[in-house]
């Protein structure tokens, strides 16, 4: 009797660090960065539907309380390789950030993103310019934390700008702070982020980038 009594203890003790793992494994993978995502991935109307934090893990949102549309922007005949001289097409990231929550009356945030501060920028010749990875993220905005508390109801002390932006596995589009450079090194970690779901997508090719 004694012996199935331990079993079922064990047993029971188990299942709450089961689930613990696979929320943990859960929280990596819809974190993990693709690196091979280029800038047309990034162009759409995205539709807040998650958020993250490294203390609490995985935290439920108000619905679409937040909406991020990125346009692509080229820069034509840009100077890409100074010391080779080689000039080509750049593709930079233009976003517009808006707030749809009753607690929140503020005007759209204007985002940039530059085709120099993705994970890698790949010259390969007069006109060729390709960048591809994650890649750092300029928000003008009045509120450092984007609202987190309001969205999330977890308050957090003396929060970063989220300053990276990058696609999953999935798809979804990861924005986020990282004590590291987390747009170039795998290995880093996001302290916080939101994450997005596309609702819109829009053809690359009617901008020329292949």
């Amino acid at each position: 009797m004694k012996k199935l009594f331990c079993l079922m203890l064990c047993f029971a003790l188990a299942i709450p660090l089961f689930a613990f793992a696979q929320e943990e494994i859960s929280a990596q993978d819809t974190l993990a960065l693709n690196y091979d995502a280029t800038p047309a991935d990034y162009e759409g109307v995205w539709v807040l539907t998650g958020a993250y934090e490294a203390d609490a893990g995985m935290l439920d949102v108000a619905p679409e309380a937040i909406t991020l549309e990125i346009k692509l922007q080229i820069d034509y005949n840009k100077l890409v390789d100074m010391a080779a001289y080689i000039h080509a097409d750049a593709t930079n990231l233009q976003g517009t950030l808006s707030f749809n929550h009753k607690e929140i009356d503020v005007d759209d945030y204007r985002c940039s993103a530059s085709y120099e501060d993705f994970t890698k920028v790949i010259v390969e010749g007069e006109g060729k310019c390709y960048s591809t990875g994650a890649v750092k993220f300029k928000i003008r905005d009045d509120d450092e934390g984007l609202f987190f508390d309001v969205i999330t109801g977890l308050e957090i002390e003396d929060m970063e700008m989220m300053k990276v932006l990058g696609i999953n596995a999935e798809g979804q589009l990861i924005l986020g702070y990282s004590d590291d450079h987390i747009e170039r090194d795998p290995d880093a970690e996001f302290a916080y982020a939101y994450i997005f779901t596309k609702t819109e997508t829009t053809d690359p090719a009617s901008i020329g980038y292949n």
